[in-house]
């Protein structure tokens, strides 16, 4: 499996890099869902950057944050967020949405 994993990983597929991971217990899983939001309505000129920074200045530190881009690096307007502990999830959740450049962000 481990071999079958390295010669997958980043290979391109239909034009695409691919990820190959081993798979992970559903304890681990659970564990990062339970500190994650998705953030919809960016805009679309928000760089993944910029919203890791506003978000720990606001709600608490990040341990991921992916914006969802297309096939050709465009920003579709949403992002998932993990945090690095429950109290910055908990934050983000309570307030619901944010402004970042001229938009109002959801936070779901």
């Amino acid at each position: 499996m481990n071999q079958a994993v390295t010669s997958l990983n980043q290979t391109k597929l239909n034009g695409r890099s691919i990820k190959a991971e081993r798979s992970k217990l559903k304890e681990q899983v659970l564990s990062k869902s339970a500190n994650s939001i998705v953030v919809t309505n960016l805009s679309y000129s928000v760089k993944e950057d910029k919203l890791k920074v506003y978000l720990e200045s606001a709600y608490g530190v990040t341990s991921s944050v992916s914006l969802a881009v297309d096939d050709k690096g465009r920003s579709k307007g949403f992002a998932f967020v993990h945090f690095a502990d429950a109290d910055g999830c908990k934050k983000a959740l309570e307030a619901r949405e944010f402004k970042l450049e001229g938009r109002v962000a959801l936070v779901k």
